[in-house]
């Protein structure tokens, strides 16, 4: 299998996916019976977790050993028998290692009997590889010396070779596991060292010479399953890699199932395997690539229309953003398989950005991927050589040049659809009247001028769709935008989106997420309330001592440091956040060294106390804000055993990726902004915000609502403004869960009784809600597993496999659907009825498969908790089960009229409730947070 190696820099999506994974995921054997191959620039890393084994060529910035998990391995490509004489690494080949070369893919055959190739390819090549953590390595171009020699002799030194090279490496690496692509004349002398044997062209084939796909002939097809059927009566695993255009789809999946029938494991790709083609699963693409216009000035990097209108609808819908910016080059790469589809939310007037964006639109139009435009279709009308009859045959859209334009058109609605009108009506303005004629298309809303011309401002496409300005949102007096299409119904119609089991990260067992989490602002500040004391020790006294639940906390180097802004005061401050971190439901973060307010001014500027807080004799520095912070509090204020776990941005928080990828290096999840202000008087679905937005292969994660400032006019008051928070923890709970319950808020709070009254108020509410309490870095996690969560249909489309990282554990589906089918379900263990919708509990595993019924379910299953699973195994007569949690447990589970609950001997009595008796679910209140000895017996 040949590929075009290319080295470029990949990105650190690697990071993003797994850096901060709470556990190692132990390697345990499971039979392969999945496989992708990706060699392509930019791998997609969260769909390549939907395999079994993914095999990729290596890159600086890949870190294989936290890619991997129980379900899903790296392996690094690795050729054998042949090298590009142009790459780097092997221009120290000396020529006397050369058999000869292959003039078809112009590269040279090395000797594999040579001894001191054989030293060179273990110590150069696997060695690395071993040491930068691959545990897998696929073996390609391993029957190559036939290109070199037909010498019988000169073939059985190259065949005794290659066992030596096998042999070897796993005598040095005990572990390694090893698929070789071909090689079947030293299978059975190496079938104990390898893991798996591959093969090229069973059904379709890539023609190098002719640069043309093809049919495998029948004979050929013949010898190879002859081969196959001999691998496989050794116990190996057999696997196929076939041939077909990306743009294939159809015929990717019958070539795939073809080789299935066989009893081997199919990958169907396209001829430079940087495609997301088929094996025995195929991905369901949860990606939307967003074209935007970036933001000339140096604050900030995205449009809000991108990030924080269209993003959000996105996610709820279980699909995820991913933003691209017109500035940057477009892809080069297939993205049929890999994308749900294209948004363009953006503007252009330069002729040659114009002409690149329609070329690549038309390319990607015509693979059929759905395209969506919002607010401007520039791209393809204003062009520099549109042409009508183009635009009107490819797009569907027609610019009517006849008729009489007036000077000031008096405008109407002539037509307008139920998700038209969904926050604010529209309204025509006659300054954007455009004739547009949509044919063959759903016109969603039309406009008319008093002479008879159309504009059909909104419409669904053959291709996908758009929605013209100023139809899609409307600013408000307030500086809020309001959606005039519904953008959940408008996504899914002109994207083609599929309803999912969406990731979910407002809830866990069914119960409602509840954060806590504190920036460090104020913690020297003086109260107003008790003379001589500060906002730290109060914040303390009053709150955290008060209410023991999981609470993320962070200070400001720079305000309780000694080498900060007080460092008289320093030891006393130093004394109380040592107090603070101390406590066990206390979770460490840092809020910066200097608290920077903007930090591209202060990067571009180096002012120090104008964008962040006056430090006496400091140089800003990234690494200083924060590493350095980290690392003060964990030598400094961290008790043993317990360090720094995230770090809050400060001020604006408009970081950058160089930024982020500090954090992930230092093991630091992130949070904090993109919260605007909720409330009944300002609500809108576009103040509800993305979960956040990646950086270069980082992601920042935001918070889930705003602070007190947004509450309190900055903190000019009135003080107790924050208990409005509690409308907007309503608002975005009925008649949708949108977002978790986050309790945010500054250590200055406790300056002020009014404000300090406002947070008991706010506590107190969210604490006799039925929530499930946990820490912001586990939130964070969360929202990582949304973006890395992969989706394939399971075999006859009966219901979906789902991967992950097992942080996320909840799925949401439309009751429509149907139930989750819980004697065929793997790790499955219960629902929860919400609105419309079921919440689907996941269990213990990072692999589920979910199928669907239209019966109620009528096995004992988990029906709501406030604790995660540890343990839900069905026997025979119950079942076992183990909770973890902050809080004394609570938990309900269903169909349990005729079933007890035990703890070893003891049966544990339920909350009476007739309620739950009739409904055959019973509640329990238990007084420890932790159980792993319980059993359901019937």
């Amino acid at each position: 299998m040949k590929k075009h190696v290319n080295y470029l820099f990949w990105g650190w999506q690697i990071l993003l996916l797994i850096l901060f994974s709470p556990m190692l995921y132990a390697q345990t054997p499971v039979p392969l019976k999945s496989i992708a191959f990706y060699y392509g620039d930019n791998p997609p890393l969260d769909e390549l977790h939907t395999f079994d084994v993914a095999v990729v060529n290596d890159a600086p910035n890949i870190e294989p050993e936290l890619y991997n998990t129980d379900s899903s391995q790296l392996f690094a490509y690795v050729s054998i028998g042949e090298v590009y004489p142009n790459q780097v690494q092997n221009h120290a080949i000396p020529a006397q290692w050369i058999l000869g070369t292959n003039k078809v893919w112009q590269t040279d055959v090395v000797d594999l009997a040579n001894p001191d190739f054989q030293h060179w390819l273990l110590t150069k090549q696997i060695a690395p590889l071993w040491k930068k953590g691959y545990r897998g390595f696929f073996f390609d171009t391993l029957d190559s010396y036939y290109a070199a020699t037909q010498d019988p002799v000169k073939i059985k030194a190259e065949q005794a070779g290659l066992v030596n090279i096998i042999q070897e490496i796993k005598k040095q690496y005990p572990a390694a596991k090893i698929i070789t692509n071909r090689g079947f004349e030293v299978i059975p002398q190496v079938k104990n060292d390898i893991y798996a044997v591959a093969a090229e062209s069973l059904y379709q084939q890539w023609d190098q010479g002719s640069k043309s796909y093809k049919p495998v002939l029948p004979n050929d097809r013949a010898w190879l399953l002859k081969q196959f059927n001999q691998v496989k009566a050794l116990g190996l695993p057999c696997i196929a890699i076939d041939y077909v255009p990306a743009r294939d789809a159809a015929q990717a999946q019958a070539v795939a199932s073809q080789i299935e029938n066989q009893g081997i494991i199919p990958w169907v790709g396209n001829k430079d395997l940087d495609n997301l083609g088929v094996s025995t699963v195929k991905v369901i693409p949860r990606k939307i690539f967003m074209v935007y216009s970036p933001v000339a000035d140096k604050q900030h990097f995205f449009t809000p229309e991108v990030l924080t209108i269209a993003s959000f609808p996105l996610e709820y819908l279980g699909y995820v953003p991913e933003l691209h910016s017109t500035a940057d080059p477009l892809p080069d790469y297939p993205l049929e398989g890999r994308y749900a589809g294209i948004i363009v939310w953006a503007y252009s007037n330069d002729p040659k950005l114009l002409t690149q964006m329609n070329t690549w639109l038309l390319k990607q139009r015509k693979l059929g991927i759905p395209i969506l435009f919002m607010a401007s279709i520039a791209f393809l009308t204003d062009v520099p050589a549109y042409n009508d009859n183009v635009t009107r045959s490819v797009w569907n859209l027609h610019m009517v040049s006849t008729g009489i334009t007036a000077k000031n058109p008096i405008l109407s609605v002539a037509k307008k659809a139920p998700e038209i009108g969904y926050e604010v009506q529209p309204f025509p303005q006659n300054f954007e009247f455009i004739p547009l004629e949509s044919t063959n298309s759903q016109v969603l809303l039309q406009i008319n001028d008093q002479n008879g011309r159309k504009e059909d401002a909104i419409a669904v496409t053959p291709w996908g769709g758009y929605a013209l300005d100023p139809f899609v949102t409307v600013g408000m007096p307030n500086g809020l935008n309001r959606w005039i299409i519904n953008p959940f119904d408008f996504f899914v119609k002109t994207l083609r989106l599929k309803p999912l089991p969406a990731p979910d990260t407002t809830t866990e067992n069914g119960r409602r997420l509840m954060m806590v989490h504190v920036d460090g602002d104020g913690f020297p500040s003086e109260t107003e309330w008790k003379q001589g004391s500060y906002a730290g020790l109060e914040m303390n006294n009053q709150i955290f001592k008060r209410y023991h639940i999981p609470t993320s906390v962070s200070v400001i180097e720079g305000e309780i440091g000694p080498d900060g802004m007080f460092p008289a005061q320093s030891p006393e401050m130093e004394k109380t956040a040592r107090i603070i971190f101390a406590q066990p439901w206390i979770e460490i973060a840092t809020h910066t060294f200097s608290h920077p307010f903007n930090w591209q001014l202060m990067y571009h500027e180096k002012v120090n106390g104008i964008y962040n807080l006056p430090i006496p004799n400091y140089h800003y520095s990234i690494e200083r804000e924060v590493i350095g912070s980290a690392d003060y509090i964990n030598k400094n204020l961290a008790p043993k055993g317990k360090r720094c776990k995230m770090i809050f941005w400060s001020g604006q928080t408009n970081i950058d990726a160089n930024i982020l990828k500090l954090s992930y290096e230092a093991h630091l999840n992130n949070l904090n902004d993109g919260a605007e202000v909720v409330s009944p008087q300002f609500y809108t679905l576009t103040s509800v915000d993305a979960l956040g937005v990646n950086y270069g292969g980082y992601f920042q994660v935001y918070s889930s609502n705003g602070n007190e400032d947004l509450y309190t006019n900055l903190w000019h008051g009135p003080f107790w403004g924050f208990v409005e928070v509690i409308k907007a923890f309503q608002l975005t709970n009925s008649p949708y869960r949108y977002k978790p319950i986050d309790i945010y808020f500054h250590f200055y709070a406790a300056t002020k009784i009014a404000s300090l009254k406002s947070l008991n108020t706010i506590f107190n509410w969210a604490l006799s809600q039925k929530v499930f309490n946990i820490f912001e870095s586990e939130y964070s996690e969360k929202v990582l597993d949304f973006n890395r969560t992969s989706l394939a249909p399971l075999p006859g489309n009966q219901g979906y496999l789902i991967k992950n990282k097992g942080m996320l554990r909840e799925l949401r589906l439309p009751q429509s659907q149907g139930y989750p089918d819980l004697a065929k379900s793997e790790n499955v263990i219960g629902y929860y009825p919400y609105g419309k919708d079921y919440y689907i509990h996941l269990g213990d595993k990072t692999v589920s498969s979910l199928i669907l019924t239209a019966q109620k379910p009528q096995e004992i299953y988990l029906y709501e908790a406030n604790a995660r699973i540890m343990q839900f195994q069905r026997e025979a007569k119950g079942v076992k089960l183990g909770f973890s949690g902050y809080m004394p447990l609570e938990f309900t589970l269903a169909n349990m009229k005729a079933c007890n609950l035990f703890e070893g001997a003891t049966m544990i009595a339920p909350i009476q409730s007739a309620q739950n008796d009739q409904a055959g679910l019973k509640s329990y209140k238990l007084t420890e947070t932790k159980s792993d000895g319980m059993e359901i017996r019937c």
